[in-house]
């Protein structure tokens, strides 16, 4: 286990309009205001596509599943890191039906909105060391 601490001093809200797509939106955002160490606050709002990325075993290498959908979606949660500036972003999903989970994708597409709150972290660093297996993990500071 690796742990950490520092502080929030400064945030960046983000607004998309339709068509916008959220993950390059929230790249775009992060490269303008220099974020280099952060988190998702919060993030909500609809869909009108989406891509998803997720592991579907529990062996090594995993097997891994891009989900696509082009239908009417609430994002009822988007989570993240920023490390070295390079966000690693998941986001929950859900129809009339069921829920959607997984790693955000380019393709995730704004319907009517998308608000997220980016929170800035003074006083450390974090950055993604890969591990023996090749996995970037997260290393503070």
């Amino acid at each position: 286990m690796r742990t950490g601490k520092g502080k929030i001093e400064e945030t960046v809200i983000v607004s998309l309009d339709k068509g916008e797509d959220v993950l390059k939106s929230l790249e775009k955002a992060i490269d303008k205001y220099d974020v280099q160490h952060g988190t998702i606050l919060s993030g909500y709002g609809t869909l009108d596509k989406s891509t998803l990325h997720m592991v579907t075993t529990t062996g090594f290498p995993p097997e891994e599943y891009f989900d696509n959908k082009e239908q009417a979606l609430e994002v009822i949660s988007l989570d993240g890191i920023i490390a070295d500036g390079e966000l690693h972003a998941h986001i929950t999903l859900s129809d009339t039906e069921r829920a959607y989970g997984g790693h955000l994708e380019p393709g995730c597409r704004t319907l009517y909105l998308c608000e997220i709150v980016i929170g800035i972290f003074t006083e450390t660093n974090l950055k993604r060391v890969d591990n023996k297996q090749d996995i970037p993990e997260l290393h503070i500071n």
